[in-house]
């Protein structure tokens, strides 16, 4: 082939390319303008779909993550056995976030933390033992929700507001829902739980999405039946699971010598990763 023909050839293919640029542009720009600006974007030009994260404040874990802790604008599940460290690893998490919103650069700046205790047993003394500021200014709120209607009407009306830059809800599993609070031993409310879980979580993953807040959910386990497989589970449907970017286990090992119990030894395993290697 002559020279001549090569650049005829690559001229042909450039213009080619450039119609395809054309042609991807042209329909975002019909669909921006039938659905509302900023409907369809591509991945180079929109900066929100980058991962931006908090870190937990314990640098082993922000590696393992993959992305340096707490991705900003997810959900995040946290779950294993009673006094396994989960509550903790929520108290270290507030500490790293009060760094950002108590830091007049940091575009977290002035926002707050809503730590949503349902199981209404939060320790001041163990609060404090983490580091954590409690004083006011420190932008730590307290809630305690009657039920799970009310938790998560004021979850939602919280980060709705712009203000939030992180809810710590503990646990999901002790959100009782008004019909069970009012209800009889005998009566059988079959999943209403799962139900409310269900219906809530699919509108407050688009506001934290939105306002950039993180949901931090700690949530139980549970023994099943199951005579194969792994018998945990843990309650509240399965919502959380597929929404939530990150699934955090939580594991405790004493720290023994002889007799004696020394504390005792946090593994964490990343179940489900969305924004790194599990």
């Amino acid at each position: 082939m002559s020279k001549a023909k090569k650049e005829t050839k690559a001229a042909s293919e450039q213009e080619k390319l450039i119609d395809l640029e054309k042609t991807d542009r042209k329909f975002m720009e019909m669909m921006n303008k039938n659905f509302g600006e900023g409907t369809i974007f591509n991945l180079q030009e929109n900066p929100l779909v980058s991962v931006s994260p908090i870190s937990t404040y314990i640098p082993s874990m922000d590696y393992i993550s993959g992305a340096g802790g707490y991705p900003l604008g997810r959900m995040i599940e946290v779950f294993g056995e009673e006094s396994s460290g989960k509550t903790t690893l929520a108290l270290y998490a507030i500490r790293s976030m009060q760094e950002r919103i108590s830091n007049p650069d940091d575009e977290l700046y002035g926002k707050k933390i809503l730590f949503m205790d349902a199981e209404h047993a939060l320790d001041p003394i163990h609060v404090d033992a983490i580091g954590v500021d409690t004083s006011p200014g420190g932008g730590l709120m307290i809630v305690q929700p009657d039920s799970a209607e009310n938790g998560y009407d004021i979850i939602r009306a919280s980060i709705e507001s712009g203000m939030v830059a992180m809810v710590v809800l503990d646990s999901i599993a002790s959100m009782v829902p008004e019909s069970i609070l009012n209800s009889k031993a005998e009566d059988n409310h079959m999943a209403v739980q799962a139900r409310l879980n269900g219906k809530m979580l699919s509108i407050i993953k688009n506001s934290c999405y939105e306002h950039n807040t993180i949901l931090y959910v700690i949530n139980q386990t549970r023994s099943t039946m199951a005579m194969h497989g792994n018998p945990m589970t843990t309650p509240g449907g399965k919502t959380l699971k597929f929404y939530a970017s990150q699934r955090i286990y939580v594991r405790r090992k004493p720290i023994t010598k002889g007799t004696d119990v020394l504390g005792q030894e946090i593994t964490v395993k990343f179940e489900k990763n969305k924004v790194g290697t599990p």
